[in-house]
């Protein structure tokens, strides 16, 4: 009997080990901040926020003192990128990773300091702005290989995140080049949600370049479910319209498409709209109000076809040829015309 209390306690102990160990492995990442900055001055701002860019929402906020200071005190689950920005002056802003440290916020250059991955970005952009000084078109030059290196010295963590959405995002580096120092970054870069919705973003857009067969999608179409395969691939070209009842680029393109159809409708063309993020009863008075005669697929779900189709703006125009190939995209004005005249002549 003792025996076995022996190895029961022994048992116990060993699982309430375990059991400390997980806890501990579970709230290894949290981290507590600490954040201060200066409003620069003449300015009016009182009230400051912690924002998370990816659900654009608040974590934190704290109010602006009387000498112009301000400090961010809290707890995250994990280090994070996030914004520090101003109520009454949005564009007034730091970009920053929450970490241990005590991290300071520079009002006179907006850089941030006092932590091991904000000092490295840091050091990072102080050398852009040392070689912008003293040779702008140098800079340009090396630009994008300087932003690879710093990515690939940091293809773990949230400074290769970091500078990787940006060097894609504003056009420093294509999307070729981004798939090539993805697939040379570590998991966690790769993993990281603000990375992988731009890799699934371009994989949808080489999924509906020109060459490949449309992707299909479903909705209804005068109260009857139908699908794109319904119209597209079915013997007939296709100009595929992605609209909205509240764009007003859009509405811009009903003209040029009303001519293409009044053109070449007896040629073989059948143009095709879909109402994307729109309520159908917005879309029929707006098929009404401008006149639309064609077929409309509405109540679409807006994330299956941004995420298929690869694009987070409409208007999008495509055309479809009689075999469902995707043969142009991205048309507008009278480049819709043009190019219906190209391939149907």
């Amino acid at each position: 009997m003792n025996k076995e209390r022996t190895t029961l306690k022994k048992r116990w102990l060993l699982s309430a080990l375990l059991l400390a160990l997980v806890a501990v492995a579970g709230c290894s990442k949290e981290v507590k901040y600490n954040i201060s900055g200066r409003i620069p001055s003449g300015l009016d701002v009182q009230t400051i926020y912690l924002v998370d860019p990816l659900t654009q929402s608040p974590i934190d906020s704290t109010m602006v003192a009387a000498d112009s200071t301000f400090r961010l005190q809290g707890t995250v689950s994990e280090p994070m990128i996030a914004i520090v920005a101003a109520k009454e002056m949005p564009q007034l802003q730091w970009v920053l990773i929450v970490e241990k440290g005590k991290i300071v916020l520079d009002e006179t250059d907006c850089s941030v300091k006092g932590s091991k991955q904000n000092d490295e970005y840091a050091a990072f952009e102080k050398s852009i702005y040392d070689l912008y000084q003293t040779n702008p078109q140098e800079l340009e030059d090396k630009m994008p290989a300087m932003a690879e290196d710093f990515i690939l010295e940091h293809r773990n963590d949230l400074n290769g995140v970091r500078v990787l959405h940006f060097a894609v995002a504003s056009g420093m580096i294509d999307e070729e080049r981004f798939m090539k120092i993805y697939d040379e970054c570590g998991d966690f870069v790769q993993q990281h949600e603000i990375v992988s919705s731009v890799r699934q973003m371009i994989e949808a857009q080489n999924a509906s370049n020109v060459g490949n067969k449309f992707i299909d999608l479903s909705g209804t179409c005068d109260g009857k479910a139908v699908r794109l395969s319904d119209f597209a691939g079915q013997g007939d070209w296709v100009l595929l319209d992605f609209w909205a009842s509240w764009c007003r680029p859009c509405r811009e393109e009903m003209p040029y498409i009303k001519k293409a159809l009044e053109q070449y409708g007896s040629k073989g063309l059948k143009v095709v709209g879909v109402a994307v993020s729109d309520k159908s009863e917005a879309t029929k008075a707006a098929m009404a109000e401008l006149g639309i005669t064609w077929p409309v697929i509405v109540d679409t779900d807006v994330q299956e076809i941004s995420g298929a189709w690869g694009f987070n703006s409409i208007p999008q125009i495509f055309l479809i040829d009689p075999t469902g190939t995707i043969v142009a995209k991205e048309l507008s004005g009278d480049s819709i015309l043009e190019t219906i005249s190209k391939m149907l002549l």
